[in-house]
């Protein structure tokens, strides 16, 4: 279960993200790093060991989980929100172009656009700081495990990183 989020303002005052915060645009998150949206709009790497990543979740119809449109990855997240697995969608290419997407030593902040719930905020939800578990089938499926439900904002500060 996710919790409700806090304002931005409690946000910016507390420099500090929490497990469910959401943000209305992927600009308003980074903007709280002081990083800007890069030309991969889903991704912004912080230096060589860090990334904040915003992937969409499927969503669950008929049985079988569902992709955003034109997506080539199935992101789904389990029910405590400590897991986060990313897999090939049959339809698409699992060969990513930047290689140190998938990089195991990688700390990520996920920032998740969830499917539509009732009583949450539309955007992007903080789900916490994940690294990558394991790779199985090759490059077909990654699993990603929660390692903190915060990010300090100094510690994930862009300008540290150029």
């Amino acid at each position: 279960m996710i919790p409700q989020s806090r304002e931005l303002e409690d946000i910016r005052k507390s420099r500090v993200c929490q497990f469910g915060d959401v943000f209305r645009t992927i600009r308003e998150a980074l903007h709280l790093l002081n990083a800007r949206p890069s030309g991969f709009r889903s991704t912004r790497f912080f230096g060589d060991k860090k990334l904040a990543w915003f992937p969409k979740v499927a969503v669950l119809r008929n049985e079988s989980l569902v992709p955003p449109d034109r997506i080539r990855w199935i992101n789904t997240i389990s029910a405590d929100g400590s897991e986060v697995i990313q897999q090939f969608a049959p339809r698409g290419n699992p060969r990513n172009n930047n290689e140190k997407f998938f990089d195991v030593t990688i700390e990520r902040a996920i920032f998740a656009k969830l499917p539509r719930m009732k009583g949450y905020k539309r955007g992007y939800t903080f789900l916490g700081v994940f690294k990558k578990l394991t790779e199985q089938d090759g490059e077909r499926k990654a699993i990603y495990t929660r390692l903190s439900e915060e990010l300090k904002m100094e510690d994930w500060d862009y300008n540290n990183y150029k």
